[in-house]
């Protein structure tokens, strides 16, 4: 029993000791559309605020991952970009110019419906975040 115990305290010592690094990004030409996350503390371009849709489940309002959503101008029907809350916020972020926006569900994850109103109009503004929220209902 000691055994198992003390080569379990030596991994777990030597993944403690390595350090993290992070992953660099490859150009992608796979043609799909991914938003480049912004550097730490860093905000959008000039002339351009950042649109976040986060959405949530439950009267706790617990972050939903799986939730895609289009966003179109205020006037326009055409899709500008498509997004995925993810990650342990279920939030999914994409830089634009100041505006309306429309932020429509396009899918919700498995298990889920759409418990708020789609789409959501968004004025974003430069500089700041403007946040889209959705509620879902998961069983």
């Amino acid at each position: 029993m000691r055994r198992p115990l003390f080569i379990l305290s030596l991994l777990a010592c030597a993944a403690m000791a390595t350090p993290l690094t992070a992953c660099s990004h490859a150009s992608d030409d796979s043609g799909s559309a991914h938003a480049a996350s912004p550097q730490e503390g860093a905000g959008p371009p000039v002339g351009e605020g950042t649109l976040k849709v986060r959405a949530t489940t439950g009267a706790e309002q617990f972050p939903a991952s799986g939730l895609g959503v289009g966003v179109s101008k205020c006037d326009s029907s055409a899709s500008l970009t498509t997004l995925t809350t993810a990650g342990h916020e279920g939030a999914a972020a994409h830089n634009l110019p100041g505006g309306c926006y429309q932020v429509a569900a396009t899918g919700v994850p498995s298990g889920c419906m759409l418990g708020s109103p789609s789409p959501v109009k968004v004025d974003v503004t430069p500089g700041n975040t403007s946040i889209a929220s959705f509620q879902l209902k998961c069983a």
